[in-house]
Order: structure tokens, then C-alpha cells, then sequence
């Protein structure tokens, strides 16, 4: 494989802009129970983009990070994964043993386009790889990319595909490194529907069967309202209202956050959803 050919400066490189991190949890007795942020605060220079923000994200359950462009939802989740300065604190509560894995796939992707599929996705496995790659590394592959559908895709290079088939890809790298803690920025955002849908239904499905914690940043307020099953809503920074994408999602909160009058409707299978109706 390339990762064993490149230099050490490359692999830092890399190293860097694998979408794999870790968050270091204490040990104490326990079981692990919620991932918690308390009194986060992030600034750019002067200008603050997160303030005070306290929430609590629980295992086996989603939750949506939703809001306009410029709230605070990429700062916050960034702050999360430990790539940007922030003040406050993020801990799990009821920790114990080592630290657990953090998959994190970011909004705008980067990577090393030469690299094949199979070798983009093994970066999600970093800190388990040695200079030979296990068989179990390659299965824990190959068992994402098929779960994905995107199977066929393995020996293609990154340069070779399209944003939509790059986003599935960042996915499995942040699926494959087997996380208790998943964050995801805006993961449809380039999907056609029929991939979107299938994403969402895998990470809701994947969230209860392993008990992850999942925090995700959303645009789609449907698709919010389908998989979410916690809502924090952001607005110039700070949290506007937190809750079940019933309590969040209403039509005071869109006309205040977003400036748009909606009307909640009741489809015939029973799920609600916001249709725009004017700018107010």
C-alpha cells in the first residue's frame, strides 16, 4: 500500500487531514453514558462564533446540530473533535477504561487525492495500523464500503470520483475507525436523494445497534425532523432552544431563526414535516 511508501513528513501531513481523532476520557467506575459540553466558547481573533454553549449528546441517540449559515454549528462540532481552541469543557460522564474512538467527518474535504479508495478509509484506522496492514483492517474496510454501497469504488483514487461519492467515502473513514462518539458536518450535503436517504438510515441504524453518540450538523429541516432524535438549534452562537425535533422544530422558532413562515403538516404516515411557505 502508498501509506507504506511515504516519507514521515507525508504521513504527518496525512496524519493531519484524516478525518480520525481521538478524545482522551478519564478512568473512572462506570459505564459510559453522554458526552457532555459545558460552557463552550470559541473565538476566531476577536470575534466570538460559540458562546457558552452547554449541551449533553446521549449514546444510542442522534443529534442534530441545526441553524442559518454562520450560528456556530461547524465551530462547535469542530471544537468537539479537537481541532480548533475553545474554552469550556467537553468530557464524557461515567467514563471508564481507554479512551474511546471519536470519528469525525468534517464539512470541507480534503485529502490526498492520489490515494486509492481502500487506503483513504484505512487512515480512519490509524492509530491501529503498523507498518503491515492486518487482514482485519482490510475486512473492517471492506465491511463499510459494501454497508455503503460504494463497494465497487475500492481500488478507484480519490481524484477519480465525484463530491458526492468523495462524501460516502469520508463517511466510511469515520465509520471504520469503530467510534463511540461520531460527528458529522453536513454528511448529505452533496448526496442525491436516494443517498441521502440510505446515509441517514445507516447512521440512525448504526447509532442504536453500536450505542454511539452521534452529533450532526444538518441544513435539511426534513431530514432533521426524520432522523433526529435530539435538536439543538443555534443561532448567532448560542443555543436558541434545545429538545425533540417536536419541541424545536416549530413554527415560532423557523419564523424567528430563519426568518420564514412554515406550516407543519402531518404526512399519512405520520411524520411531520415543515413546509416554507414566505420570507417573513
Amino acid at each position: 500500500l502508498a501509506w507504506c511508501c511515504l516519507s514521515y513528513r507525508d504521513r504527518d501531513v496525512i496524519n493531519r487531514r484524516s478525518v480520525f481523532y481521538r478524545i482522551g476520557a478519564a478512568h473512572q467506575t462506570g459505564v459510559l453514558v453522554s458526552l457532555i459540553l459545558d460552557n463552550i466558547c470559541v473565538q476566531y481573533g476577536r470575534r466570538t462564533v460559540v458562546q457558552n454553549i452547554s449541551l449533553e449528546a446521549q449514546f444510542g441517540r442522534v443529534l442534530a446540530l441545526v441553524g442559518p449559515n454562520g450560528s456556530g454549528k461547524t465551530s462547535l462540532i469542530k471544537a468537539v473533535a479537537g481541532l480548533i481552541p475553545f474554552g469550556g469543557r467537553i468530557a464524557f460522564a461515567g467514563s471508564m477504561g481507554r479512551p474511546d474512538a471519536l470519528g469525525y467527518m468534517p464539512q470541507d474535504q480534503q485529502g490526498p487525492l492520489a490515494l486509492s479508495v481502500v487506503e483513504v478509509v484505512l487512515l480512519g484506522r490509524l492509530e491501529r495500523l503498523h507498518m503491515r496492514v492486518r487482514d482485519e483492517d482490510l475486512d473492517a474496510v471492506r465491511g463499510v464500503l459494501h454497508r455503503l454501497g460504494i463497494g465497487h469504488l475500492a481500488g478507484r483514487d480519490l481524484g477519480e470520483l465525484s463530491g458526492g461519492q468523495r462524501q460516502l467515502v469520508y463517511l466510511a473513514q469515520a465509520l471504520v475507525s469503530e467510534p463511540r462518539v461520531l460527528l458529522l458536518d453536513e454528511p448529505i450535503s452533496a448526496l442525491d436523494i436516494n443517498h441521502q436517504l440510505e446515509v441517514l438510515e445507516l447512521v440512525a441504524a448504526m447509532t442504536r445497534e453500536r450505542q454511539l453518540c452521534t452529533v450532526m450538523v444538518l441544513h435539511d429541516l426534513q431530514a432533521t425532523a426524520r432522523y433526529a432524535d435530539d435538536v439543538v438549534l443555534l443561532s448567532g452562537g448560542s443555543v436558541l432552544a434545545s429538545g425533540t425535533p417536536e419541541e424545536v422544530l416549530t413554527q415560532e422558532s423557523m419564523r424567528r431563526v430563519f426568518g420564514v413562515d412554515m406550516e407543519v403538516l402531518t404526512t399519512s404516515s405520520g411524520r411531520r414535516v415543515l413546509v416554507p411557505l414566505a420570507l417573513v
